[in-house]
């Protein structure tokens, strides 16, 4: 052994010169108390400090001193509990004065970990033409999640928020079974308070929109109960290849049935086996159909990871949904692919029948346009009368008029058709005010001629994004406007449940899970809407 010393040299230097930082107490203490408070909630809800770290006296208080000193404050884990349920009830309010009297589509995730289950309910609008999703409640079920204690939980929720039932406009869910069922209880219920309303009022309107992602796993599992041999028969397989006991080998994996796209990765992982395997395998000829399984799964997985977008509407979902049936149209000889398409088209008339969803497409360009083949007379009729009760219904709830104020006024410079040497630049000039004066000779057209209308506009190309297309064109008629807001907002894809899993993924564990039912919605409720906690004040 050799006694290296190593010189002061050859020590790592500090980049910066602790001798050298001052701290003046004005710097220090930029944040007012509850600007403070607000950001030690923010540092537990939204980037999953624990709790005790309010107890640590060796670390984190003396680094937080100044603050607890000029402001009196003794935190700690049980008093910043309190402080979180203020914070949740000041998003409470904030969201409560928000969605008052407006028409709402709603998203339902309802989710399980560590034997807790809980419920979320989204909201999404559109702000200046944009997807903007909140979280109105995360609510832990004390008892098993029947389709019953679902809709009394939603009912309460929506109570606690002063939201009626005419208000909801369209909601959907991620989850299968129980919640659909609570949802088409809450449907029931509404139709039958529907009879006890007067004449002279409103009634509301209130569509049950499947999720995206909940159509492309019917559609798959349609699609695999028509192959339920072949998928027997691989797992037959797998099971045969693990009773072979085969070390150190990567061994194909079976599906869950509560997963659908387990399936595609079962029929993967055996293929790539098959394929890297040098073993012989007497069942391989059996198994020749994997390639056009394969295939045929491609165009539905490209389909499904569009899902993920919180910006993504339902234009969006039936243009994606086309490309993959033009896609297996172009594999006639796949039988598979032809098993899927079928799957496919008998749930398209589904979609295509629900409400808000055909008058969603209605509002689309890319597909309402003249000469269109999207749409035929019968459903553009019912598309603008879905408009038209819409309209009927936001003067009853009063709140047309907030709905329009928050981003009704959006500047947009366009560019001038003709080059600066054009001849004909006059003319350019001259168009807005020959259109402005020949609009102004109409009569106030009706919102039903107006909503007519929209089936004479140029188609727009596929890739279009249609809320941008809707911002640049600077509506200046509140009718359409309003309208559009709410039509478009429907909720398809599946970010929000997303956003739920990775919350609870952070929150929910052994440690936290221990805490009060209260503590923990509030906390769910605080990092879900960790953007409005950044605006809210005391």
């Amino acid at each position: 052994m050799h006694n290296i010393k190593f010189t002061r040299d050859y020590l790592p230097k500090p980049s910066v010169n602790i001798n050298t930082i001052t701290r003046s107490k004005n710097q220090v203490l930029q944040l007012n108390k509850n600007e403070f408070l607000k950001c030690c909630i923010g540092l537990v809800a939204v980037k999953n400090l624990p709790l005790n770290i309010f107890n640590d006296e060796r670390y984190f208080k003396r680094l937080i001193n100044p603050y607890l000193e000029e402001y009196s404050l003794n935190l700690s884990s049980e008093n910043m509990v309190d402080a979180l349920e203020f914070w949740a009830l000041r998003i409470r309010t904030y969201l409560k004065i928000k969605l008052h009297k407006k028409p709402l589509s709603l998203k339902l995730d309802v989710v399980g970990r560590h034997g807790k289950n809980i419920l979320v309910i989204h909201v999404q609008q559109l702000e200046k033409y944009e997807i903007v999703v909140h979280t109105l409640g995360t609510i832990q079920l004390k008892t098993k999640p029947t389709s019953q204690t679902l809709k009394e939980a939603i009912w309460k929720c929506l109570k606690d928020y002063e939201i009626e039932g005419h208000q909801l406009y369209a909601v959907s869910s991620d989850s299968r079974g129980r919640s659909l069922k609570a949802l088409q209880l809450i449907q029931d219920e509404m139709e039958e308070n529907d009879m006890e309303i007067e004449e002279n009022l409103q009634k509301p309107i209130f569509s049950i929109v499947f999720n995206g992602s909940y159509v492309i796993e019917l559609a798959a599992r349609i699609y695999f109960k028509t192959i339920d041999g072949d998928l027997k028969q691989c797992r037959q397989v797998i099971k045969a290849i693990h009773d072979r006991q085969m070390e150190n080998m990567f061994l194909p994996s079976l599906d869950n049935s509560q997963r659908w796209k387990s399936t595609y990765d079962m029929v993967f992982s055996l293929k790539e086996f098959i394929t890297n395997s040098e073993i012989e395998f007497e069942f391989e000829e059996k198994l020749e159909w994997l390639d056009s399984f394969l295939q045929t799964h491609e165009p539905l997985h490209v389909w499904s990871q569009q899902q993920h977008s919180e910006q993504y509407i339902v234009g969006d979902f039936y243009r994606d949904w086309l490309v993959c049936e033009a896609k297996l149209k172009q594999w006639p000889r796949n039988e598979y692919a032809m098993h899927l398409l079928e799957a496919m088209l008998e749930l398209k008339q589904t979609m295509l029948d629900n409400e808000a969803f055909n008058a969603a497409l209605y509002f689309d360009p890319r597909f309402n346009h003249l000469d269109t083949p999207y749409f035929s007379e019968e459903r553009k009729k019912q598309a603008v009368s879905h408009a038209m009760r819409l309209e009927a219904l936001m003067k009853s709830l009063d709140g047309a008029n907030k709905l329009l104020s928050e981003d009704y006024e959006i500047q947009y410079h366009g560019k001038g058709m003709g080059r600066v040497e054009d001849p004909y630049n006059i003319l350019e000039a001259e168009m807005p005010i020959i259109c402005r004066n020949s609009t102004s000779l109409e009569t106030n057209p009706s919102l039903c001629h107006k909503l007519e209308n929209l089936a004479y506009a140029q188609r727009l190309p596929y890739s279009t994004n249609i809320l941008e297309f809707w911002k640049h064109m600077q509506i200046k008629d509140t009718q359409i406007h309003g309208l559009l807001k709410v039509i478009l907002g429907v909720v398809i894809s599946q970010s929000s449940i997303e956003r739920t899993f990775n919350a609870l993924s952070t929150l929910l564990t052994k440690t936290k899970s221990k805490m009060s039912r209260t503590a923990m919605e509030n906390m769910l409720l605080v990092k879900l809407n960790a953007d409005i906690l950044d605006i809210v004040e005391a």
